[in-house]
C-alpha cells in the first residue's frame, strides 16, 4: 500500500502499521526505519517515538533508546505513554551502570501519578541503585516509601531483609530487629526466613538474651539452607547453649555436628577442647577423640593438650598403640 500507492490517504496509516507489526515480531532496525519515516500525526506522535524507542531499545543501542524515551517524555508528557518511557530511561540508565541518574528516574516514575502501576518497581529499582553508591540512609528512605504505597509487594520480604542489613550496617540495632521481626510476622513462608532467624539470633545473642537467642538458631537450622550456613547456625546455637548452662544438648549438638564432613571447620578451639573434656566426663571416648583430633588440626599452643586428649581417649578405648603415637605426638 505505502510503497505502490504512496499518495494514498492510508499510506501513512499504512507504514505506521507495518512498524507496529515489525517491532512485534522484534525486526528492530525495520520497525525504527518504518516509524521514522511516518509523517507524524497528534494522534500518532506519541506512539511512532515509542515505537522507535522500543526499536533502539532491543537493537541495543542504549543511549539512544535513552534519548528518544526522554524525547517522548518532552513532547507527550501527558501522554498514555510517558510513564512507562520513564520507566524504562530509568532502567536502560540502571543497565548502564549509572545509578545516581538512574536512582533520580525511577523516583520521578514513582513520584508521577500516571506511574502508579510501577510505583513500587521503581522504588525498589531506586533502592538498589542507592545501595550500590554506598548510600545506605537513601535505600532505606527508598524502601520505606515502598512499603507505604504497597504493602503487598510481593518482594516485600527482600525489602525487609536487606533493609534490615542496611540498618546494622549503620548501626541502628533496634530498627534491624523491627525489620526481622516485620518480615518473619508478614512472610513465614519467605525464602529469607532462615536467614532472618539467624541474624535475629545474632542480634538476641549480644544482648544476652541467651533463650530467645537460641530459639532462633533452632528455627533458622530448620529451614533451607546451604550446609555452609547451617554449619554456622549449629555453632552459634552451640555456644548459646553453653552460656544457659545447657550443658547435655550444647554437647550433643556439637557432637553431630563433628560427626559431619568437615563439621570441625570454623569451630573455635577452645570450644573444641571443651567437648572433648565433657565427652571424657561422660566415658564418650569415641567423641572425645573425634573433638581432640578436630583440636590437633587447628595448630598452635592447642596441639599439646589435643593429643594429649586423643591418647587418653584411645587408651581408655584399649588401642594403646595408637595412644603411644598420640603421646609421642
Amino acid at each position: 500500500l505505502f510503497q505502490e500507492h504512496p499518495d494514498h490517504p492510508l499510506a501513512e496509516t499504512g507504514r505506521y502499521e507495518a512498524a507496529v507489526l515489525a517491532l512485534t515480531r522484534e525486526a528492530y532496525a525495520e520497525a525504527g526505519r518504518l516509524a521514522a519515516e511516518v509523517k507524524p500525526t497528534p494522534a500518532l506522535a506519541e506512539d511512532l517515538l515509542w515505537i522507535q524507542a522500543e526499536a533502539a531499545r532491543g537493537r541495543e543501542a542504549r543511549e539512544e533508546a535513552i534519548a528518544l524515551y526522554d524525547r517522548l517524555v518532552q513532547e507527550q508528557g501527558g501522554g498514555k505513554r510517558a510513564a512507562a518511557a520513564r520507566y524504562q530511561a530509568a532502567r536502560l540508565a540502571q543497565e548502564a551502570g549509572r545509578w545516581e541518574d538512574a536512582s533520580e528516574r525511577f523516583r520521578v516514575v514513582a513520584a508521577d501519578e500516571q506511574g502508579r502501576a510501577w510505583a513500587a518497581d521503581a522504588l525498589y529499582a531506586s533502592a538498589y541503585a542507592r545501595q550500590q553508591l554506598g548510600q545506605r540512609d537513601e535505600s532505606i528512605r527508598d524502601w520505606s516509601r515502598l512499603q507505604e504505597v504497597a504493602p503487598d509487594y510481593p518482594q516485600l520480604d527482600e525489602v525487609l531483609y536487606a533493609w534490615a542489613q542496611a540498618e546494622l550496617e549503620r548501626d541502628r540495632v533496634p530498627a534491624a530487629r523491627a525489620r526481622l521481626e516485620q518480615l518473619l510476622e508478614r512472610f513465614p513462608r519467605s525464602a529469607r526466613q532462615a536467614e532472618a532467624h539467624y541474624l535475629l539470633g545474632t542480634l538476641l545473642e549480644k544482648d544476652e538474651k541467651w533463650e530467645a537467642a537460641e530459639y532462633h538458631y533452632r528455627l533458622a537450622a530448620r529451614g533451607k539452607i546451604e550446609p555452609a550456613l547451617a554449619q554456622r547456625i549449629e555453632f552459634r546455637r552451640v555456644a548459646v547453649l553453653q552460656r544457659q548452662g545447657r550443658h547435655d544438648e550444647a554437647a550433643r549438638a556439637l557432637n553431630d555436628l563433628l560427626a559431619r564432613p568437615d563439621g570441625a571447620r570454623d569451630v573455635p578451639a577452645p570450644l573444641l577442647d571443651w567437648l572433648a573434656r565433657w565427652n571424657a566426663g561422660q566415658s564418650d571416648w569415641p567423641g572425645m577423640e573425634r573433638a581432640a583430633l578436630a583440636l590437633a588440626g587447628s595448630g598452635g599452643t592447642w596441639a599439646v593438650p589435643a593429643w594429649y586428649q586423643v591418647g587418653r581417649a584411645r587408651e581408655a578405648m584399649g588401642r594403646n598403640a595408637e595412644a603411644m603415637a598420640a603421646y609421642r605426638q
